[in-house]
């Protein structure tokens, strides 16, 4: 009997001695859980910090997306103004060479004292009178 309790005895303590290691690997596996758990969450901040620069970056993307359509619509805006100013500069261009050239023809046609323009039947006219009037006043 005194065996068997020996045996018993030594069978405890190897329990207790197998229970001890097994609380201490519990320990270092709490420990490490802790740790894990901790960089887990150093990990989640840095996430979420990313998030938030990345949701700041694409609201300012964004924002500068929005600036460059109005840049956008006031260069379409521009080119039409200028395109409207080329067709009427090209028009008034038009007009006015339109005009400088009746002022050159009217400028070739024979003139009458105070600047009258005399036309060919108009001259023709003023030259048969002369001879009429010469006819009857020889003075002249």
């Amino acid at each position: 009997m005194k065996e068997k309790a020996l045996e018993f005895k030594n069978k405890a303590l190897e329990l207790i001695d197998k229970e001890g290691r097994l609380e201490d690997r519990e320990k270092a596996l709490n420990m490490r859980e802790v740790v894990i758990n901790e960089n887990l969450a150093e990990r989640e901040r840095e996430i979420d910090e990313k998030l938030v620069k990345l949701d700041n970056q694409s609201v300012l993307l964004t924002e500068k997306e929005v600036e460059l359509e109005r840049i956008d619509k006031m260069i379409e805006s521009r080119n039409e103004i200028l395109i409207n100013i080329n067709e009427s500069w090209s028009i008034n261009q038009t007009n006015l060479i339109n005009n400088l050239q009746s002022v050159v023809d009217n400028a070739k046609k024979p003139r009458f004292g105070s600047g009258w323009i005399l036309t060919n039947k108009n001259l023709a006219l003023l030259n048969k009178q002369k001879r009429i009037w010469r006819k009857t006043i020889p003075a002249i």
